[in-house]
């Protein structure tokens, strides 16, 4: 159970003059969430501390370590940083505030196990093969041969789909995806990349498609169990490992998110030995993606409706946006979408030439059938 007296000592501590500057930072931040904390309610303070089983452990040894040397070393401070995350990232899911879909108090508790990670990430990229070679995608998958380490495997994988799903999702046909995972010595952390070929990310939109509240260009949300699945979400269930989930920039413009995780489980967490079971959901993503991809593909080959219905140009880049639309606007009028800005003037021009066309017609019965009155009325 989460203890405030602890806490606060170690800020207490964390904030003394013999620590290094950025150890007392930490500690600021860490005071920050103590008053956030006595902040909550009864409802949300019991969520806290079901969340956060298996923190006070790691605070009581770094309170220990730091009564014993008076200094932290590097890897102690890595752990102190993973508590002032979790707690965070706890923080932001509690109640019922604006912000987007939240996680219970289940879903933000991490259970860290020890296994080989080659095994997670290796399974998660195998069950994207079939898709790949149906898209004719160039498909690289770089892992070492074994990579031990401590994390919370369901939370992993989760954020590993959901790069997969991302990358496959924007790849065009033929383009390329790219997973490799390494270890940051130096810093003793595990490096998941995946790139892919799609359109990158521009920097106006680096805060939206991490934005639990919104929905935006790459980062669209898919449901896995409980769990409503877009970036931000999978940022959240990297950074309450301690880690970090971002984009990095490319030379070459494509799109690469990157997952850092502190390799090692902070000091005397709970780890269990038993190796959980790999993800079974991961099938039905692809199954998602294939579904998602021909329904994008169907609606850009898709011809205009020449059934009397008005018609309207959806001119959206964002491709799940413009079939929400398409959706909407579906029964009460024909539809023609477009993606670029270039096939969005073809499409206008031709759909205006085509209304012009369709009117020229209208116009030349009305004046036949005038005629024939006329005719008839002479002959009367």
């Amino acid at each position: 159970m989460l203890n405030l007296s602890a806490l606060q000592r170690l800020v207490g501590v964390l904030c003394g003059e013999l620590l290094a500057p950025q150890v007392g930072q930490i500690g600021w931040f860490i005071q920050r969430l103590i008053a956030r904390i006595r902040a909550l309610d009864e409802v949300e303070r019991n969520q806290l501390i079901r969340a956060s089983r298996g923190v006070q452990p790691t605070i009581d040894a770094i309170l220990k370590a730091a009564a014993t040397s008076r200094r932290l070393d590097a890897s102690e401070v890595r752990d102190l940083t993973t508590v002032h995350r979790r707690l965070s990232t706890i923080l932001a899911h509690l109640g019922s505030r604006p912000g987007g879909e939240r996680l219970d108090a289940e879903a933000l508790h991490v259970a860290y196990s020890r296994v080989d990670l080659v095994e997670v990430v290796g399974h998660a990229c195998a069950c994207f093969q079939p898709l790949a070679a149906d898209r004719r995608i160039t498909y690289q998958v770089s892992l070492p041969s074994e990579l031990i380490v401590e994390v919370d495997v369901g939370k992993t994988e989760l954020a590993i789909g959901n790069a997969l799903f991302n990358a496959f999702k924007y790849a065009p046909e033929g383009g390329m995806v790219r997973c490799v995972m390494s270890v940051d010595e130096l810093l003793q952390d595990v490096v998941i990349s995946v790139e892919d070929s799609g359109p990158g990310v521009h920097p106006a939109q680096l805060d939206a498609i991490f934005d639990r509240s919104r929905v935006a260009e790459r980062s669209v949300a898919i449901r896995v169990g409980k769990v409503r699945l877009a970036l931000g979400t999978s940022r959240d269930l990297i950074a309450m490992q301690g880690g970090i989930l971002d984009t990095v920039p490319t030379s070459t413009g494509h799109a690469l998110f990157e997952i850092r995780l502190p390799r090692w489980a902070p000091r005397a967490a709970p780890i269990s030995t038993v190796v959980p079971a790999l993800a079974t959901w991961m099938a039905e993503v692809v199954t998602l993606a294939e579904a998602e991809l021909r329904a994008e593909a169907e609606l850009e080959a898709k011809a205009v409706a020449e059934d009397g219905r008005p018609v309207v140009l959806v001119i959206e880049g964002f491709r799940a946006l413009n079939r929400a639309l398409v959706g909407c606007l579906g029964p009460e009028y024909a539809t023609v979408s477009a993606f670029r800005g270039s096939a969005a003037i073809e499409l206008a021009l031709a759909t205006f030439e085509r209304a012009q066309q369709q009117e020229e017609k209208i116009q030349q019965m009305n004046e036949a059938l005038e005629t024939r009155k006329l005719v008839e009325r002479a002959r009367r």
